[in-house]
């Protein structure tokens, strides 16, 4: 029983023969299945139903999604900051959490006896 032993040039030239062939194969292969897909989208319609075109319903993918998380985020910003509502009336807004901590230590302001 004889042995068969590869050199380097038979072993190089097998690896240069499959970078070859393998881009070519994978190529006639995306050109297939491009081709059997557009086939399928070429079926025509078997009901009146399939024939309509149908507008999936909401919700719908977001058109802006940073806009979106702004819009989302900002009442969550104001009720976390202090700032002005209205400075000449004197009214401001102050984080939420430091209300709840002053309307705990001095308790719910009554109304009666502020008239």
């Amino acid at each position: 029983m004889s042995k068969v032993v590869f050199g380097p040039t038979q072993t190089a030239l097998v690896f240069v023969g499959l970078m070859i062939v393998l881009p070519i194969l994978g190529a006639g292969t995306a050109i297939l299945l491009e081709g059997y897909a557009a086939r399928a989208d070429r079926q025509p319609a078997v009901t009146a139903i399939e024939a309509r075109v149908q507008t999936p319903p909401q919700p719908r993918l977001q058109v802006d999604p940073v806009g979106d998380r702004q819009a989302v985020l900002a009442p969550e910003r104001l009720a976390s900051t202090w700032g002005w509502t209205d400075k000449a009336k004197g009214r401001a807004r102050m984080p939420v959490d430091v209300a709840m901590r002053r309307l705990a230590a001095s308790g719910w302001p009554n109304a009666q006896a502020d008239r």
